[in-house]
């Protein structure tokens, strides 16, 4: 039975993000990636429909930035609920600025990346300019909180919003209810 302490997202939000790794599905260069995993609820969803690639999954578990998944539990969760769901994946529980260095030079590249880590403007700003690069042609980042994290939370400096304006430009991504993506041209 899985395992989860708090609700982190809802059944649509996981139906969209499905519906974005199932777009990449027919793209035969690139990985999966997940960049903040917590306890697993949105990797579950990504591995239910990546298969057969296998979802790289990056989290310290000790809690982002701005606070959020500072729990005791959250990696024993993580793991429970992944290997209930008997899930294809590959853990690194490292910085994701740790990964995606390595990803950099290793010459990674991915065709769907999920940013889901810290939600300040910073954090998400330096994630967005980091992953970009990864993506193949055609290749989607996505992320979410894009309302919960807005510009107008100074405790978050703008958060995702502003960081996402920013990078982008107004206009030139996709929103849908919290989920923002990318495709890459």
């Amino acid at each position: 039975m899985l395992n989860f302490t708090m609700h982190t997202a809802t059944d649509e939000h996981l139906k969209l993000l499905q519906d974005l790794v199932i777009q990449t599905k027919n793209i035969e260069r690139g990985g999966v990636l997940e960049l903040g995993c917590f306890e697993g609820r949105s990797s579950i969803a990504i591995c239910e429909v990546s298969f057969p690639d296998a979802l790289h999954c990056v989290d310290t578990w000790e809690g982002g930035l701005d606070g959020f998944g500072n729990s005791p539990v959250a990696y024993i969760n993580f793991i429970h609920n992944m290997e209930e769901a008997d899930c294809a994946y590959i853990e690194h529980r490292m910085d994701m600025f740790e990964y995606l260095e390595f990803a950099k030079e290793q010459d990674y590249k991915y065709k769907f990346i999920y940013l889901d880590a810290s939600h300040d403007f910073k954090s998400v700003l330096e994630g967005i300019k980091n992953c970009v690069p990864l993506l193949v042609k055609d290749g989607i980042l996505c992320g979410d909180d894009f309302l919960n994290a807005n510009k107008d939370r100074e405790d978050l400096q703008g958060g995702v919003q502003l960081a996402v304006e920013s990078f982008f430009g107004i206009g030139n991504f996709n929103v849908k209810d919290q989920m923002w993506w990318i495709v890459k041209e």
